[in-house]
């Protein structure tokens, strides 16, 4: 009689455990908006685009559209922040990415690491980039930081990845 009771209390409480409601999960998939208005994620490289309200990315048209959204400076060259403008930027480190050498084209700040480039379009698109702070980290050739690596570090202004590296990246990782 006692151990039926047991088994009996036992199945209750794994039921009560099993159908009680679970905190709501904050949800990490990455999603984007170009203007406001939702786009896929993996066509952000065609913009100008940060990631500082990850895992939300927010795009825009043109670079000033992205500056001015920011509340940023004018950039000196497309994408390069000037050292007044860091001041307002918002808190933490981030690289910027460009889709050109010579930091031309579409660019993105990236503030946060990523096992696959290919979730917010940078897969095998970098061609230049810039380390606006004082972190180091690295590029690898192929999703989750698997192959070759080219690492980088503080403060650095790479115009041109080198023909051996360019379009390479799949995954970024900042220390």
């Amino acid at each position: 009689m006692r151990k039926r009771r047991f088994v009996t209390l036992l199945l209750a409480w794994v039921v009560l455990i099993a159908t009680a409601p679970v905190a709501a999960a904050k949800d990490t998939r990455i999603t984007a908006d170009l203007d406001g208005s939702p786009i896929a994620a993996s066509s952000s490289s065609a913009y100008y685009c940060h990631d500082f309200d990850y895992p939300r990315i927010h795009c825009f048209r043109s670079a000033g559209g992205l500056q001015a959204a920011m509340g940023l400076a004018s950039p000196t060259k497309a994408g390069l922040l000037s050292p007044a403008s860091t001041a307002s930027a918002p808190a933490g480190t981030w690289v910027t990415v460009f889709a050109d050498a010579t930091f031309a084209g579409s660019f993105a700040y990236l503030s946060h690491n990523y096992d696959r480039l290919g979730d917010i379009g940078w897969n095998d698109r970098i061609s230049s980039f810039v380390v606006n702070v004082s972190i180091n980290g690295f590029f690898a050739q192929n999703v989750f930081g698997s192959g070759w690596g080219y690492n980088w570090c503080c403060y650095q202004n790479i115009p041109y990845v080198g023909s051996s590296y360019n379009d390479q990246f799949s995954s970024f990782y900042r220390n």
